[in-house]
């Protein structure tokens, strides 16, 4: 990996290795409740809560000498509760409505030469109301909220209110046309991390840090989507579609006074738009022996801020499966592809990839022979790089996923007993999101 600073041209070249080790103690509940009115009228509780506490010792090391060392201690705790209900009004009408609170806070010690303590909290409220209209061939989900976000970072404080939206409809009018659309609008807060004073070592040349003063950032999407049955083995499929990001965050890098490096600091710089539109053409033949599917795709994405950048990215995929008695064959293909990360804006390439296999399954046996990229013999996966007026990144991922491989299987399936299907209403939680600052 080469790191660059201040000039693409000459930069400086990185050596450095990092090394953490500690533990870590979660605790979860989650309740659920529910209770039947009426056979129109039903209301139900979801109460959580949620405690953590993690011990990390970081190290940053160069030629056998320790740049920093770092011991870190959070404690956390995040209780949360949904409250809704649902009326039916008719048999395919219902209109719902539901309110959230989540309380998310967090106390973080970093030991290093000296003691520094933080405290960071949220406070998520949400309030929902949706109405679902059905007909034979018809329905429309709208659905209007409103988001009170309130943060804060040590000693300083922000508090938000943001509307939101959501609709989702279908329109059946025969067995061979479908069209469906959906559009989303919401607000959303940062990670908790994010919001750090600590200024902390990431490697030789770069400090990170977060900053307390970001603002919710926003985000629009939606699509639609046409679906034509032409025949009863042939279906194409249309679909277009947008994702705005508002005022998003994003990493800048500036160049630190005392000493040789830079720091990365996050800031709300610019927005981010991605439209794509695509076809799917999905077509068996042969008695439905021979399955072909072709989608093409194109997207656009730009960025605005301090990442002014650009992107188009053109894409085929192929698929091609063929049944013969107990052989199935099958090929594919996948081009190349370029995008632009949200809100890093790191640009990212992945060469093509191809392959095919070919298989033999009879009652539980089930054998099968795969080659890919057979005609690529380097090492060279994704390739990324970033950029901006103080820092420029390359890198190159070193692995075997897009090297030519070869695969072998077998398979003997035993059956036994009969299937059951369980599923806990109290879902498994997960872990509670750390607020320790990191890269």
């Amino acid at each position: 990996m080469l790191y660059q600073l201040n000039d693409k041209n000459s930069g400086t070249e990185e050596l450095s290795s990092r090394s953490s080790h500690g533990n870590n103690l979660h605790l979860n509940y989650k309740g659920v409740g529910y209770i039947q009115f009426s056979n129109e009228w039903s209301a139900h509780i979801t109460p959580s809560f949620s405690y953590s506490s993690s011990n990390i010792n970081f190290n940053l090391i160069t030629d056998e000498t320790i740049l920093s060392a770092y011991k870190i201690q959070d404690r956390i705790i995040n209780p949360s509760v949904r409250l809704g209900t649902i009326y039916r009004f008719k048999p395919l009408q219902t209109l719902s409505f539901t309110a959230y609170y989540n309380y998310y806070r967090a106390k973080v010690d970093y030991n290093s030469i000296k003691k520094t303590r933080e405290i960071l909290s949220t406070q998520t409220t949400a309030f929902d109301v949706s109405y679902s209209f059905q007909t034979m061939n018809f329905f429309i989900v709208p659905e209007i909220g409103l988001n009170l976000f309130k943060e804060r970072a040590n000693e300083i404080s922000h508090t938000n209110y943001y509307p939101r939206f959501r609709v989702s409809s279908q329109f059946v009018p025969s067995y061979r046309n479908i069209f469906m659309f959906e559009v989303n609008y919401n607000s959303l807060s940062n990670g908790i991390h994010e919001y750090s004073e600590i200024m902390m070592r990431e490697s030789q040349y770069r400090w990170f840090m977060g900053n307390p003063n970001l603002n919710i950032f926003r985000n629009l999407n939606g699509g639609l989507t046409y679906i034509l049955r032409a025949k009863d083995n042939l279906t194409l499929t249309l679909a277009t579609g947008i994702d705005k990001w508002f005022n998003r965050t994003t990493p800048v890098f500036f160049p630190l006074d005392d000493i040789a490096g830079l720091v990365r600091i996050y800031q709300n710089s610019g927005d981010y738009l991605a439209a794509w539109g695509s076809a799917n053409l999905s077509w068996r033949l042969l008695n439905n022996a021979l399955a072909i599917n072709l989608k093409a795709s194109f997207t656009h994405e730009y960025s605005t801020g301090i990442h002014h950048l650009h992107n188009n990215i053109p894409a085929i995929n192929i698929n091609v499966n063929y049944y013969l008695n107990n052989f199935y064959y099958s090929c594919f293909y996948i081009s190349p592809k370029k995008s632009l990360a949200t809100f890093s804006c790191e640009l990212t390439k992945l060469p093509s990839s191809y392959g095919i296999s070919a298989g033999w399954a009879n009652n539980n046996w089930n054998f099968e022979v795969s080659i890919n990229n057979f005609l690529r013999y380097r090492w060279n996966g994704m390739t990324y790089t970033y950029s901006d007026p103080y820092y420029y990144l390359a890198g190159t991922n070193i692995n075997g996923a897009y090297r030519i491989g070869m695969t072998l299987s077998a398979n003997y399936t035993i059956n036994y007993g009969k299937k059951v299907s369980q599923k806990s209403e109290a879902n498994i939680i997960e872990d509670v999101p750390s607020a320790i600052n990191r890269y």
